[in-house]
């Protein structure tokens, strides 16, 4: 049986700074493209060997591939580290958006023969304030080679090496930065970069041309 999110209801919850797990969020309607299958294998990879840091994997939403994921849980064993939430919205979807460390986007657009994504979804992550790690190229990050909030993967059927999750995560949040201070420089940079503001300027200029 897969494990449902109960534990991210929890109010006692520790301070995550306080923590050794690794916390990474898909939020989605779980479509082909979505490629969640790559991470699932690559935490069973991960904790065959030796393992630096706990990780655990939340997925938030429903769709077509939630039944291929629950299988491939159980086929592996993962059923303490990967965890089902179901559609969340409001304030529940919130509060799991709270208790998280990276946010993770496509990893399966190489199936629609896509090379660049520009997800909706990313751009929520953003201004969450969650760092993102993704196994597609995400054209938010254009403007600003290198973002240090941001990881990408091959976009391809590759298993993930997970140690670089790992390092992202302690090159994010143990560098002697708060984490408030981290997510507040991720919202400031998608302001500057994909608020609708900004993203709407060409077609202001034209108009008004």
């Amino acid at each position: 049986m897969t494990n449902s999110c109960n534990v991210i209801q929890s109010e006692s919850m520790p301070p995550r700074q306080n923590e050794q797990i690794i916390r990474l969020l898909a939020v989605a309607a779980f479509q082909k493209s979505h490629g969640y299958e790559r991470v699932i294998a690559s935490l069973a990879q991960y904790y065959h060997g030796s393992v630096d840091r706990k990780i655990e994997l939340y997925l938030v939403g429903y769709g077509d591939e939630t039944i291929k994921y629950k299988k491939m849980v159980r086929q592996y064993g993962l059923e303490q580290y990967v965890f089902f939430c179901g559609r969340k919205v409001g304030l529940e979807l919130d509060h799991i958006y709270d208790r998280m460390d990276i946010a993770l986007g496509l990893f399966g657009a190489y199936k629609r023969k896509l090379y660049s994504s520009s997800a909706l979804k990313v751009r929520e992550y953003l201004a969450k304030g969650m760092p993102i790690a993704s196994g597609c190229h995400e054209d938010a990050f254009e403007q600003e080679k290198n973002y240090k909030y941001y990881l990408e993967f091959s976009n391809d059927d590759s298993v993930i090496d997970m140690q670089r999750i790992v390092d992202f995560y302690k090159s994010v949040y143990e560098a002697n930065t708060e984490r408030e201070q981290i997510h507040k420089e991720i919202r400031e940079y998608a302001k500057k970069t994909v608020d609708l503001s900004v993203t709407m300027q060409p077609v202001i200029k034209y108009i008004c041309s």
